[in-house]
């Protein structure tokens, strides 16, 4: 009795990491760049189950029996995701592989949002507000004008200063005043979010029951 009251909380905390993950995909449907999550589950472990008979010969197996549902790994989906045009000249969209690199707080980092700017210093900057390496570096302090080719060169003032890092880029051209949107589908995430929830119900009647009859058991043997 206690380890399927166990198995069933522990379904509970799976499909409630399944079902957080489908939400804050649907929250994000409209951040730019944004990848979709998911969460796996599999089996906590299964129990071997024995017959315990002093009269007996050995300890016969009968079987095993599960232990409930654990989280198995969270996976974010990088498929690329629809380029929409925005006007802005410092708008830049992968339409292939890779992320762009930045000079992050603990050194190198990536992102595929490419919706750059110009700092106080004039450097070509994430929109956080990070510097954007380009052939290893920041670029930009002291130029009058920045602009990205869809190769990928940077251009000061109309000359080269190099080439936008691209991490496990796969050589094809930017869109340029473009961003790539959520690859998020509302459908499949609610979807996702429906059989989370009706799983998530389902442990949540089995717990009811096993505490019901855990309970007229203790109680029916308090009267005896």
């Amino acid at each position: 009795m206690i380890r399927g009251i166990q198995a069933s909380i522990r379904g509970m905390a799976a499909e409630q990491a399944r079902t957080d993950a489908a939400s804050n995909n649907v929250a994000n449907i409209d951040t730019d760049g944004y990848k979709r999550t998911s969460v796996s589950t599999t089996d906590f472990g299964n129990m071997l189950v024995q017959l315990v008979d002093p009269t007996m010969d050995g300890i016969p197996v009968i079987g095993q029996i599960g232990t409930g549902a654990t989280v198995e790994s969270t996976t974010r989906d990088n498929s690329p995701g629809p380029i929409q045009e925005t006007g802005n000249p410092m708008d830049v969209a992968l339409t292939g592989a890779g992320q762009f690199t930045f000079q992050g707080p603990n050194g190198p980092a990536y992102t595929r949002l490419g919706a750059f700017h110009r700092d106080n210093q004039g450097q070509l900057v994430t929109a956080q507000g990070y510097p954007l390496l380009v052939s290893g570096k920041p670029v930009g302090a002291g130029a009058r004008e920045v602009t990205v080719a869809q190769d990928g060169t940077v251009l000061l003032d109309g000359k080269a200063a190099g080439t936008l890092d691209i991490q496990g880029g796969d050589g094809k051209p930017l869109a340029l005043k473009s961003l790539e949107h959520s690859n998020v589908d509302l459908a499949q995430e609610m979807t996702d979010m429906i059989i989370a929830m009706r799983a998530f119900q389902a442990n949540q009647r089995a717990l009811a029951m096993q505490d019901n009859t855990l309970n007229r058991t203790v109680n029916e043997i308090g009267k005896v």
